[in-house]
């Protein structure tokens, strides 16, 4: 996991006030979404989320589509992410069914 991404799930973990996260086009791996998700378990604050072109991965999209399913954040207000595989797609096809 970059360094960043510790970072940024360290502030998130204890975030009582930020609602809105623009993460875009910041390289995030897999393990930085398996890590983000672990976070969205205990910050109920976050209400827009944006991760669209990432490199989460399968594994980070799948964490995430977990952590995210018993959220409540509004799809439309969730920017996905986009990777060339089919299974890049699962975080967005979990969410839609949900929404």
């Amino acid at each position: 996991m970059n360094a960043g991404g510790k970072a940024l799930a360290t502030a998130l973990y204890k975030n009582s006030t930020l609602t809105h996260l623009y993460i875009s086009s910041n390289h995030l791996d897999s393990e930085v979404g398996k890590t983000l998700a672990s976070v969205l378990y205990v910050n109920t604050t976050l209400t827009h989320l944006s991760l669209w072109n990432n490199q989460l991965g399968s594994e980070g999209g799948r964490a995430l589509a977990e952590a995210l399913s018993g959220y409540e954040i509004e799809f439309s207000k969730l920017s996905s992410f986009w990777q060339p595989n089919k299974d890049t797609y699962l975080l967005k096809i979990k969410l839609s069914v949900l929404s």
